[in-house]
């Protein structure tokens, strides 16, 4: 009886887990690139898309920017209802592409609160150095202490504050655009974003890890807020930001392909913890994807060359492996997340207000 107890189980949980790797192939198997004329000085869609529905974690506040509820999130580490600043840009972002398609004003309403949330938050310096500071502690592989600023937030913040700017002309936007952009000549140490890689590029790091982990999502998410910002602005500080982290994302890209599947990060620490810096399907998808993007910009041979590798990858026996894994995964972190998770009043993700240098 309990051995066909225990074989049930199995079962039932191998039913489940593959059930959740045909999900996974199913969301990331396909493009999600939104194609346009990415060199053209009107900013349109954005390069990928943003989902704008609440799902089960996302909230508005009383001022209709978006926060997520970890209550409601299978994340480790994270209790209550914070800001996180991928998610309100990705909020804004998507509320601008369906202004662009339906022209409904209460889009642009809503992408506009969430540019203004940025020009409100962000935390500039006395060299005028604009950052949107995360203020809670990173453990595992990064080590990292509070506050410290993401490439990534930088990036996409960009994106969208210089959408906001050609649309509505309103100069706060540009401003902290021209704020942020200032942080990718800004080296880590000195509250920046910017790590030299050795060879005359320079990453742009998504967590200031030492040493450095070189996220290669968070690098590229960078890029692309850069590049908006001079589709919009000719400037030659933009362009010259650009060419040196695409020379550092060029002379990197062979350090990120495993022979099977792409690498999340470059960290040293190869744990179970981190999947062995391995990329889950989402992001091996979006590797893929962000090279052709970046290819369509520059026209670099060798970034469409590793985008064709990556995609062969799929629907191959690891592709197959590391959806089992990643369904799994998700189980493990409803089961341990109530033993580990901080206090609901502890200190969380989140933004200082605006200071003004």
């Amino acid at each position: 009886m309990i051995l066909a107890a225990l074989l049930l189980v199995v079962v039932v949980v191998a039913v489940r887990w593959l059930g959740g790797a045909a999900v996974l192939r199913r969301k990331h198997s396909t493009s999600k690139v939104v194609w346009s004329d990415f060199r053209a000085e009107k900013l349109g869609h954005y390069y990928f898309p943003n989902s704008v529905s609440p799902g089960d974690f996302a909230e508005l506040d009383d001022r209709g920017v978006r926060v997520i509820n970890f209550e409601k999130k299978p994340t480790i580490g994270k209790r209550g209802r914070q800001y996180v600043l991928s998610a309100i840009n990705q909020y804004g972002l998507g509320s601008w592409d369906l202004w662009l398609d339906t022209k409904d004003s209460r889009h642009l309403e809503a992408a506009t609160k969430q540019a203004d949330w940025l020009v409100e938050n962000q935390t500039v310096d006395d060299r005028g150095v604009g950052v949107w500071l995360h203020r809670y502690d990173l453990g595992g592989e990064h080590q990292v202490r509070g506050p410290w600023a993401s490439s990534l937030a930088q990036g996409i913040s960009i994106s969208l504050l210089t959408r906001m700017h050609q649309e509505t002309g309103s100069d706060p936007y540009r401003e902290a655009a021209a704020r942020a952009l200032r942080s990718f000549a800004t080296t880590i140490e000195e509250g920046g974003v910017r790590a030299p890689d050795g060879a005359g590029g320079a990453f742009y790091e998504e967590v200031p890890s030492s040493p450095p982990t070189h996220i290669l999502n968070g690098h590229v998410y960078a890029l692309l807020g850069i590049h908006d910002y001079f589709r919009v602005t000719g400037s030659g500080d933009a362009r010259d930001l650009f060419e040196s982290g695409l020379e550092a994302l060029r002379g990197s890209l062979s350090r990120y392909d495993t022979g099977y599947w792409s690498r999340y990060s470059l960290s040293g620490r190869r744990t179970l913890t981190n999947h062995f810096t391995l990329a889950s399907p989402l992001y091996h998808r979006l590797h893929i994807d962000m090279l052709r993007v970046v290819h369509a910009i520059t026209g670099d041979r060798r970034l469409e060359k590793f985008a064709n590798r990556w995609e062969s990858y799929l629907g191959g026996p690891f592709d197959l492996a590391i959806r089992i894994g990643y369904a799994a995964f998700q189980d493990v972190v409803l089961v341990v997340k109530p033993l580990t998770s901080r206090r609901p009043d502890s200190p969380g993700f989140g933004v200082d207000r605006a200071r003004r240098g």
